[in-house]
This record gives C-alpha cells, structure tokens and sequence, in this order.
C-alpha cells in the first residue's frame, strides 16, 4: 500500500509534463485532493566531477563546483507558481548512519557550502530548486570523496499548493522522520542531499601496461579513485613471464624438474599530483616503489572513439618484496601510457540510511 501510494504521487508530475506537451497552454483543474509539495528523494547521492564525461553529460554545474536541490509537486496537469520555504535541520542526521551501519551521516559543514534560496519558487513549472555553491574548503576535505556529508534540508511552509507531504506515523509512533518504521506514510517533506567529489585524475582508463596507446579499445580497463582534491589511487597489476616454479608431479607435489610461467602482481599506487599536474609515485603496502608521472588534458588525440581523451604517463621502478620458488626477487621497471575512458559516476544514485535507536 504504501509503495502504491508513492508511485502515485510521483507518476503524477510525470503525466503533468506529458499533459503539458500534448496540450499547448491549455490549463486544467488541480485533482480532487488538491496538489502536494514535496522532495522526490530523500536520500540522493550527488558526485562533482572535477574531470571529463561523456559528450552527452553536462558538467557545467560541476566544473563550477555547483549542484541542484529540488522539490516538486503532485496532483495537478499544470505548472505552479507557488513557492516552498527550507531550512537547514541538522536534526535529520540524528542517529543516522551510512549502510554499513557504522559510519555516521554527517551534516556538511555551514562553511563547505551555500544555498542561493531558501525559497524555492516554481515559476510556472513542476519543480523549485535551489543551488549549492560548494567552497574550497570542502574540496579541501579528504573525508567529502565519500558518503559523508549530507545537506539536510525540510520544509518548513509552502504558497500556493494544498499541503506538504508531512507522512502519517503508525499508531503509537512519534517519528522522526528518518526512522522508517515508525512510518505508515512515509514523510517526503525532508531531503539529506549527500554530496562527494571525483578528481579529474580519477575513473576507469585503458592500457596496454606499456608505452603504447594504439589499438586501445583492446587494451584492458583500470579503475582509479579519488583519495584527496590531488591525489588518487591506481588499482594497478603487472605481469612477468619469468616466473620459475618447481614441476609438480600427478599428485600436486613439487619435483626437483623447474619451469618458466606467468605470474601476476596485483597492488595500488598512490598518485600525488602537483600543481603542474605532474605526480609522484609511491607504495600503499606491502611493495617499494619510486617513480613519477604526469597527466594531460585531452593529451591523446584522436583517440579511442576518435575523440581527444585525457592522458597519463607514469615511469615507476617496483619491488613486489617477494622471490619466486627458486628464490628469484621479484622486481619490474614499467613505463605505461593510460587514456581516459569514463568517469564512472552514476548520474542517479541514492543511499539506504540505517537508524538507530
């Protein structure tokens, strides 16, 4: 019943928008019980990307360290010009914690971050929004490259629509709204917009694990994340063919005959970038490295997909600290070439809060 009336209430600013456009300017009355002004997420998790995307996506907003938070309404086939008042609640965080049911959320510090409005006017449309100025602080926060702000707005009045869509509590309940079980009708006046950031050194590349970019769409993909505004990491491996293993007989026990295999090293390397986007390189655990690297704006050209696509090049010396089973040392010196892919942001993504008592 209750998923019944949620999927109600939002279908119904999607056939206003359908409605609008099959019908010109023609108005038509509201439903019978009137229109609801409410957030249509409550949990959105938004990522700023720092670096590139795919043609299609926008990254304006991003690039100018921005984002959008929006109410809408159900309950009429025409736009409103009616308005909804927010405030910041820091309430909403209370007891409140990420899916893994250890780490809190956390209301995004005043000084991260500024709202253009707190009165989101609709201005004949289907939606109000205000826009999030994000400061140099937060960027500067290695904590905000993951869940761990949110923005926690609810509605404190509304002009111009029926009512705010507050929820019904189960019987004996007294909330909060967070607390999902307590609630018969979820409340939907409430949003904790979480935002994190990507750096334009990070998302999946392709290499050949050489110096060579041709043939790249053949090349494997890598992942490399975000750790700080300047530095990320490379989920990187190496494989050697000078590998030697003792022969092992039928039943799995080794021989005193040896042979020459592949072997695969699978580590992360940390990647400092500097102002002039040139990086150093060195160990998370386990291995030694030293090595250095640059990266570069749209530095491949023509590339895969016959598209300009960022570059980088890294020069790094490696000793896994491990020998084979002749008692080899395992070290490598590897020069490779990586072109940008993706960001690999999901352009809609959410959070499931766990609360606790």
């Amino acid at each position: 019943m209750k998923r019944n009336i949620l999927k109600f209430i939002c279908g119904i600013g999607l056939v206003c928008g359908l409605w609008s456009c099959e019908n010109g300017n023609k108005t038509f009355p509201d439903f019978e019980d009137g229109t609801t002004v409410y957030f249509p997420y409550q949990y959105p998790t938004r990522t700023i990307v720092l670096g590139d995307d795919e043609p299609s996506i926008d990254l304006t907003n991003d690039h100018n360290h921005q984002c959008q938070i929006m109410a809408t309404f159900g309950g009429s086939y025409n736009g409103s010009n009616g308005s909804v008042q927010v405030a910041v609640d820091e309430s909403l965080c209370d007891n409140l914690y990420f899916e893994d049911g250890v780490t809190p959320v956390k209301a995004m510090p005043s000084s991260y971050y500024s709202l253009s409005t707190t009165n989101l006017n609709f201005n004949g449309t289907f939606n109000g929004t205000t826009t999030v100025q994000l400061t140099d602080a937060f960027f500067n926060d290695p904590d905000a490259v993951g869940r761990t702000y949110v923005i926690p707005l609810i509605m404190t009045s509304q002009t111009g629509f029926g009512k705010i869509l507050t929820g019904t509590l189960n019987e004996g309940e007294t909330g909060p709204r967070t607390n999902s079980d307590a609630w018969d009708i979820k409340p939907m006046d409430y949003v904790l917009y979480c935002v994190k950031f990507q750096n334009k050194y990070s998302g999946f590349w392709r290499t050949h694990g050489t110096s060579s970019i041709d043939d790249i769409e053949h090349a494997y993909e890598v992942q490399i994340d975000t750790k700080s505004l300047n530095s990320c990491v490379y989920h990187a491996s190496y494989t050697t063919n000078d590998y030697w293993i003792y022969k092992r007989d039928k039943d799995g026990n080794k021989t005193s005959e040896t042979e020459k295999t592949s072997h695969t090293f699978y580590f992360d390397l940390l990647l400092t970038f500097d102002a002039s986007d040139k990086c150093t390189i060195t160990p998370i655990s386990g291995i030694t490295v030293t090595g250095n690297g640059s990266w570069s704006d749209n530095g491949a050209i023509k590339n895969w997909g016959n598209r300009d696509r960022d570059l980088m090049e890294l020069d790094y010396q490696i000793d896994f600290n491990e020998t084979d089973e002749l008692g080899n040392p395992q070290k490598a010196s590897v020069q490779e070439k990586l072109v940008w892919e993706r960001s690999g942001v999901k352009p809609v993504d959410e959070f499931t809060p766990v609360y606790k008592k």
